[in-house]
């Protein structure tokens, strides 16, 4: 592989600004009068743990111990490889980067870009489609459903000709490969083994990745009323690609995390979405067809910590609000769920009542479990009137407060539920203690407010890197090198490898002959030290995260002194440490009868070495060690 030169990456993290490039992902706030704080990407949390540092461009989660630069952040964040990274910010700098000369990575890239390509080309196409001829139909249904001019230009809306291979015709025309072309989920094989459009005869909505760039990724369509319509699904998206993964995306969210700070509104459907988009509701996202997933709730957690359910009010709109809602709840956002009256969705109500009655409903959403207590009763037919199914309610009721862990909260809900089943407190406790004793009784668990969903992503282990064990002085005598090139000129004498643990190992012994030349040469910096270390890691801990940590340790000043002074005092311990283990080592060797050691040293080589590693380690133990 072609290296990218040394100073070309180190530009690529200068122009690169840390808390500009992850703000893109996490929502952010100043929470110290240095860095910043929110809640972790990499891992579930409630209380933010997740650091950053504009000062020294570091980012560090005290939760799951992630931690590096900025090219760490955006190989972790996207899932990418080293040059991948570096690509991917150096494109967002404008920076033009050589080609990298590695096969399956080359291939892997092409392949992507020829996709986000073709995507882009796809918006065009259909944009200019709902503005032809062949776009009165999909024009006079978007004028039914009042969405304005301009707000169809926001999303890009657009318009796919009722075509057998009318886009098909165009992105070969445009130059793009056959095989891309079949690759980008726009088309549809036949039968026959012929390829056709997949979207002909349908209202086209662009979705955009909702971190990064918001790049276009896949599609949307609806199809309209007319010849061919009959026994079509309502609603198509694009499958699956290498660019787009539906469980990862939220409709809208590219423009909705700008303006959902204080909380996200999520909708079912797309025209949900831009009506209250149009009306000046700008926080809003919607799902892609499917029930929520729990990336999906995790993406929204990383970007609010409130997220409001404005659900369709029909029976099955209510089911998918109950389904998703604990997930989003489970993921430690504060969950309310908006109710709109008389069975209507929100883009019907925003249409016929105002923006303003709209954001009425919004002030009186329910909170979650006020929710569920509310559809509940409305499930068993309860009402002031009515007993309506008593056994129903009270069975759902107990579900209900099962699931709650905090103890407070759970005295507040015992009361509503008892004025609910118009029941004394008490009975409702009783009947609380005797479902878990029976639950005990039986050896089941109670029931769980809401599937469990794999965990995969955070209970795997990582995979095994290659292992560098480093001391804790060593590794704080690299890194002041790195923080401080001229400290190399001070140290008397300088390091050597073999003082070093891992100067025992071949592989070990390559890095930090590595890292000791090029601190030598004063060439050591500390993007350059994170940067030697990837791949590397310490039972189970990457060294990027690790070293992140101890820099985040260190305070903002730089104290020439104060830093001599502790790299004299770390070099001190690694020397006499690794002297003393080598004494052992030549000694162990010597007792052992062996006639060479890994290096094929004879007796009489041995002998010597160890008389040198003693008197080496003498003399040292007769200065004075420095001053703390």
């Amino acid at each position: 592989m072609a290296r990218i030169p040394d100073e070309t990456i180190e530009e690529i993290k200068a122009r690169n600004d840390i808390v500009a490039v992850v703000e893109q992902y996490v929502q952010l706030s100043k929470r110290s009068a240095k860095n910043y704080f929110g809640l972790c990407p990499f891992h579930r949390e409630d209380t933010p743990s997740f650091s950053v540092s504009p000062t020294k461009q570091i980012f560090y989660c005290f939760g799951c111990n992630k931690g590096g630069d900025v090219v760490t952040f955006i190989r972790e964040i996207e899932g990418l490889g080293y040059p991948e990274a570096l690509r991917l910010l150096a494109e967002r700098a404008g920076i033009r980067l050589p080609e990298i000369d590695e096969d399956a990575w080359r291939a892997k890239n092409r392949q992507r870009r020829a996709l986000e390509a073709i995507a882009v080309e796809a918006a065009r196409y259909f944009y200019h489609g709902l503005q032809s001829p062949d776009g009165d139909r999909a024009r006079a249904y978007l004028e039914r459903r009042e969405i304005q001019v301009p707000t169809q230009r926001i999303f890009g809306l657009g318009y796919a000709p009722d075509r057998f291979d009318g886009l098909l015709g165009h992105l070969r025309a445009k130059g793009h490969q056959e095989n891309d072309i079949r690759q980008s989920g726009l088309l549809l094989e036949t039968r026959t083994g012929r390829w056709m459009d997949l979207f002909r005869g349908r209202l086209i909505f662009p979705i955009l990745s909702g971190l990064g760039k918001g790049r276009v990724i896949a599609f949307g369509g609806r199809i309209l009323d007319g010849p061919g319509s009959e026994g079509q699904p309502k609603y198509i998206n694009s499958p699956e690609t290498a660019i787009f993964i539906k469980g990862r995306q939220l409709f809208n969210l590219n423009l909705a995390r700008r303006a959902g700070r204080d909380h996200l509104i999520l909708v079912e459907g797309y025209m949900d979405c831009i009506s209250l988009y149009q009306a000046g509701i700008h926080n809003v996202i919607a799902g892609l067809g499917t029930a929520l997933t729990q990336e999906q709730a995790r993406l929204i957690r990383q970007q609010t910590e409130e997220v409001i359910v404005a659900y369709d009010a029909d029976a099955a709109g209510r089911r998918a609000a109950l389904q998703n809602m604990d997930m989003l709840a489970d993921e430690g956002l504060r969950v309310r769920v908006l109710g709109i009256p008389e069975g209507k969705d929100p883009d019907d109500y925003i249409r016929q009542n105002g923006v303003d009655r709209f954001q009425a409903l919004i002030a009186a959403s329910l909170p979650l479990l006020d929710y569920k207590l509310k559809a509940a009763a409305e499930d068993a037919g309860r009402s002031a009137t009515s007993p309506g199914d008593i056994e129903q309610l009270q069975d759902a009721v107990c579900q209900i407060l099962e699931t709650i862990d905090n103890q407070i909260l759970l005295e507040v809900y015992l009361r509503r539920a008892a004025e609910l089943l118009r029941t004394p407190v008490d009975a409702v406790r009783r009947e609380l203690r005797q479902r878990a004793a029976a639950a005990e009784r039986q050896n089941r668990p109670r029931r769980p407010s809401a599937p469990a969903a794999p965990q995969a992503a955070e209970t795997d282990e990582p995979e095994p890197g290659r292992e560098l064990r480093l001391s804790r002085d060593e590794a704080w005598l690299l890194l002041l090198l790195s923080l401080d090139p001229g400290i190399w000129a001070q140290l008397d004498p300088p390091p050597e490898t073999r003082w070093f643990r891992s100067g025992v190992t071949s592989e070990g012994r390559s890095w930090i002959d590595a890292v000791l030349r090029l601190a030598r040469d004063r060439e050591l910096s500390r993007s350059r030290l994170l940067q030697e270390a990837e791949g590397w890691s310490l039972e189970g801990r990457e060294w990027p995260a690790i070293f992140a940590r101890m820099i985040m340790q260190l305070s903002d000043g730089h104290d020439d002194a104060a830093w001599l002074i502790e790299a004299r005092r770390r070099e001190r311990r690694v020397r006499l440490d690794g002297l003393q283990r080598l004494r052992d080592h030549y000694a162990y060797l010597i007792e052992s009868g062996s006639d060479s050691d890994a290096d094929g040293a004879n007796t009489r080589d041995l002998y010597r070495e160890t008389l040198t590693a003693i008197r080496e380690l003498r003399a040292l133990q007769r200065t004075e060690p420095a001053e703390d």
